[in-house]
């Protein structure tokens, strides 16, 4: 409804309105349109206004009804006021109406102009809804977060993050975050930290640690950065334990002299130590990672098989049992005892104690002679070698003198020994005894 016009918004190209989301018009002293430039949205707009009236064949604002914000805003500006006001379907519009003048400074008319808020209202909207949404993610993630500018200055910071710098909000936004977070130095990291701490790694004045990710979030043209901070406190302790406890088991599997490795359930040989790397002629390195089928003769893989079995229910807290392992081109037969973890240590891997190794014949040899020596006898050695007398070896064992002399004489006989220590020294050097147990144990074959 573009009228023809009269002084005072001519100047105005109407080609250029009519494709902004705005428009302008000019009434008389009546507050009939003289003008109206819009586009066919804002048109529609302030023509289906009920302030609007058809009179005369001629539109204008309907006096009448002075309460309606448009007309008020119209009957003031023709007082001589200048005003601002929210207009159109759900206030989605800024109007502003001012007395229009003639040539001797009298009032005229009115001469009004309106924007379209409605696109701009729905980015703020929007931009208002992805802020919510995106501080929403920041206070509900329960990490240390903030949004930094692209100086690094701190332009929101979520609770998690004000507790990790020890500071107040108000101390925080608008400062650069460089002198909050502190890097640790190089000399307060583990070795194995040092390799594998990322180098966003920060911590506080308290000693939490953090692993911090920055990266950028740039809309339009602005630098914003997110910084992200996952406290690995309890982590780098757990590390720290572990790699701890990982120095103390190689120390004590070295310490104990003699062989053994750590197994999984599955075979594979996780460690050994140096007297296991010894006694196959196989160096250390070249063990780790293995499976323990690899050092097992073929002919013995049933026998590992049971044995791994064995471990695998965990009906036992020891397995014993014998191999055949294989040693520079060689065959040596081994006694092995497998402690197996219980369930309740969460661990996967058994150890493995070779208690003897050498060659087979002379293996078996020893083995006859432990299975010769009666369970009596064996009890009369663990006491001579715990360095009990004969009357006290009597009386434990509910001996006569006479009979513990023949049992002596016995012994002596089948060692060759003329003496209670040369006794005790044959029974070691035969193998009779464990010497891996205190006190003195004989060696059961069953």
């Amino acid at each position: 409804m573009n009228a023809d016009g009269v002084t005072g918004i001519d100047f105005l190209p109407t080609s250029i309105v009519e494709n902004l989301p705005i428009a302008v018009w000019a009434t008389d002293l009546d507050l009939h349109l003289t003008r109206f430039i819009a586009g066919p949205h804002i048109d529609c707009l302030i023509s289906k206004s009920s302030a609007i009236i058809t009179q005369d064949g001629q539109r204008g604002y309907d006096v009448r009804y002075p309460q309606h914000p448009d007309v008020a805003a119209h009957l003031r500006a023709r007082a001589g006021e200048t005003v601002i006001w929210q207009t159109g379907w759900g206030n989605s519009a800024i109007a502003c109406a001012t007395p229009l003048k003639g040539d001797s400074d009298e009032v005229v008319g009115v001469v009004g102009a309106l924007v379209d808020m409605t696109a701009l209202r729905e980015e703020r909207l929007r931009r208002e809804r992805a802020e919510r949404i995106l501080y929403a993610l920041l206070d509900e993630g329960g990490n240390a977060a903030a949004l930094l500018d692209e100086d690094d200055r701190v332009i929101y910071a979520n609770k998690e993050y004000l507790e990790a710098v020890g500071m107040p909000l108000w101390r925080v936004i608008g400062n650069s975050e460089s002198p909050v977070v502190r890097v640790p130095p190089q000399s307060d990291r583990l070795p194995s930290e040092a390799k594998n701490r990322p180098e966003g790694g920060w911590e506080t004045a308290e000693g939490r640690r953090f692993r911090s990710r920055r990266f950028g979030i740039s809309q339009a043209g602005a630098g914003a950065k997110f910084h992200l901070a996952i406290e690995t406190t309890e982590v780098d302790k757990l590390r720290s334990a572990l790699f701890n406890s990982e120095k103390l088991c190689k120390a004590v599997m070295e310490g104990v002299g003699i062989p053994l490795i750590a197994v999984t359930l599955q075979g594979r040989v996780e460690g050994a130590n140096e007297a296991f790397s010894r006694a196959l002629g196989i160096p250390q390195h070249q063990i780790i990672g293995r499976c323990i089928a690899d050092f097992v003769m073929p002919s013995d893989h049933g026998a590992l098989a049971i044995l791994q079995d064995s471990v695998m229910q965990a009906t036992q807290d020891v397995v014993h049992g014998r191999l055949l392992l294989r040693r520079e081109g060689q065959v040596i037969l081994a006694e092995v005892k497998i402690q197996v973890p219980g369930e309740s240590y969460g661990c996967e891997s058994a150890i493995w104690i070779i208690t003897s190794w050498e060659d087979p014949a002379a293996q078996l040899e020893r083995t006859s002679a432990i299975s010769s020596i009666i369970e009596l006898d064996r009890k009369v050695l663990e006491l001579l070698a715990l360095g009990c007398s004969n009357s006290e070896i009597a009386e434990d064992l509910s001996l006569s003198r006479q009979g513990l002399d023949y049992r002596l004489k016995s012994l002596r006989k089948r060692l060759k020994a003329d003496s209670r220590g040369a006794l005790v020294a044959r029974a070691y050097a035969q193998g009779l005894f464990d010497i891996n147990s205190w006190p003195p144990r004989c060696r059961r074959t069953d």
